[in-house]
């Protein structure tokens, strides 16, 4: 509940504001939605009671609030009403929760899920349409993977698709056909996906808008960094316009709408208090769980596999020229370490505006050789530390030995290279408590598995400053948001524990207690 008085002070806690001039402090004090004062308890005595609710924090923890810098919102949004098949760990356990979802289900309409992994599918046979078939022949059945570049769709869904034996190869994806066959199986890879997913209705729900928001609060999250297309742009300006956009959203222009963006007048950093534009999404390849994401030397124990290249170096290099020219940064999409060097070229052949700050998502597999041109060109390093240990059986079954080059975070910190953390969520856990734990123990809570590379191991307050003080600067927000500071946004989280002074294998114990955004109270409780 928004307090009805002025303002708020929070008073007796140990405040970390990730200023360096006060870096801690007991009491902030609020009014509107900004910040008018840090510093010791004896602050609360300038600002009467009866204009400022006063709230003893009791020695508890306040940050920031969190930044979650790569998310698909509407994917998330959508998600909330699709079968999660993150549960199943074999191909007969994931047919049988969709046989269970199924049932009450109108022929004809869409049936949707998501979070599939066949790679932790020990001992199954690979997904393909027939089994789905065998399920259903009325319904047409499309099931998202968790990497987030494969779909899975029954007979139904490629007829509606128009996808047979004739269907030529897209560029850009992959058509997957049985063995010694041109019949389509089923798994459609990166582009291959789009005729599919045109034809899934995108309507969408008010009430899970409600509860999407509801549910990054409760996480501390009150702002993200979207990498979706012009619909969420749309559905951003919409709720902000109405004063019921409930995050700080800086949102990217697909690589289709850059020249209406360019038309448009728009550029990297135009917007409001709550939705900013952001820089053109370019995709460099696919994906590890694919085995589509670009390496330079084959996949193990595939000779001929080299990864996926979504867009060529040229292409990358003359999006991010025309962009740059129009005031428009790049975010472009590199997982594999080809797909990493491209980008990084293309950088630094194109980069033609010095004001503008440019990203690479992922960055899950980097050359030795390759590190020290982030800190050259100045690049934002943008990980999703909860996708590391997901990933460790993975990338040693395909990359082998060099996986000792996978997520190399505290070796571009070293380099002074700015890193800012995400989810990219629907695909994984949102919670940047767990983020943090994964990027300072490389491993998750309770997994048999080993830290995976541990040298890349970081500590918690460069972890903390990766989802808020960073986040905010790779948004060109850091004068408003990612710290505690006068004149700042007043959104932060209160703590049930002090987070630097937490054993690091206890870290994702700590609960969030409350979420402030602009002031208000949105996630939890004061008390």
């Amino acid at each position: 509940m928004r307090s009805k008085k002025e303002g708020l002070i929070l008073f007796n806690g140990k405040i970390y504001t990730q200023e360096r001039k006060s870096p801690l402090v007991s009491a902030v004090a609020i009014s509107g939605n900004r910040i008018v004062e840090i510093g010791p308890d004896s602050i609360k005595q300038k600002y009467p009671s009866r204009r400022f609710r006063k709230i003893n924090l009791k020695g508890r923890t306040v940050l920031p609030s969190f930044c979650d810098c790569h998310t698909h919102f509407l994917g998330y949004v959508q998600t909330l009403s699709k079968l999660d098949l993150g549960s199943a760990d074999s191909l007969a356990q994931a047919l049988n929760l969709i046989r269970k979802f199924i049932k009450d289900k109108v022929p004809g309409r869409w049936v949707l899920g998501y979070n599939w992994d066949a790679n932790l599918w020990k001992d199954s046979p690979a997904p393909d349409k027939k089994v789905l078939d065998e399920i259903s022949s009325v319904h047409p059945l499309a099931f998202s993977a968790r990497d987030g570049h494969q779909l899975w769709v029954n007979s139904v869904a490629l007829k509606m698709a128009q996808i047979d034996e004739d269907t030529s190869e897209i560029s850009g994806g992959q058509i997957v056909r049985y063995p010694n066959s041109e019949e389509p199986n089923g798994i459609l890879k990166d582009k291959a996906r789009q005729s599919v997913e045109d034809l899934i209705p995108k309507k969408i729900d008010p009430l899970a808008v409600k509860k999407a928001f509801k549910n990054l609060h409760r996480k501390g999250i009150t702002a993200i960094h979207n990498m979706e297309n012009e619909k969420s742009l749309s559905f951003f300006q919409e709720l902000d316009l109405q004063d019921k956009l409930h995050l700080r959203v800086w949102q990217t222009i697909a690589k289709d709408n850059l020249e209406d963006a360019i038309r448009a007048g728009l550029k990297t950093g135009f917007g409001s208090e709550k939705l900013s534009i952001g820089g053109v999404k370019l995709f460099a390849d696919g994906a590890l769980g694919s085995r589509t994401a670009l390496m330079f030397e084959p996949y193990e124990n595939e000779p001929d596999n080299f990864g996926l290249e979504t867009l060529s170096f040229n292409e990358i290099a003359e999006l991010v020229k025309r962009a740059s020219q129009a005031g428009i940064s790049a975010v472009i999409h590199a997982i594999g370490d080809k797909a990493n060097f491209h980008a990084l070229q293309a950088i630094k052949e194109a980069k033609e505006n010095k004001d503008l700050r440019y990203r690479i998502e992922h960055c899950q597999i980097v050359r030795p050789e390759d590190l020290d041109l982030f800190s050259r060109l100045k690049v934002i390093a943008s990980f999703q530390p909860i996708h590391c240990p997901n990933d460790y059986e993975m990338a040693l079954k395909c990359w082998g030995n060099r996986n000792v080059y996978a997520y190399p975070i505290a070796s571009l910190l070293k380099r002074k290279v700015i890193i800012c953390f995400g989810s990219d969520f629907p695909l994984y856990d949102f919670d940047p408590i767990l983020g943090i734990y994964s990027a300072v123990n490389r491993k998750l809570p309770k997994s048999k598995n080993p830290a995976w590379n541990p040298s890349q191991k970081v500590s918690v307050s460069q972890a903390i400053t990766a989802y808020t003080k960073d986040a905010a600067y790779a948004s060109g927000r850091e004068n408003d948001a990612g710290s505690l500071a006068p004149g700042k946004l007043a959104d932060l989280i209160i703590l049930s524990h002090d987070i630097y002074q937490t054993n690091p294998e206890d870290l994702h114990r700590i609960k969030v207690l409350a979420t402030l955004f602009g002031g208000e109270v949105v996630g939890g409780e004061l008390y």
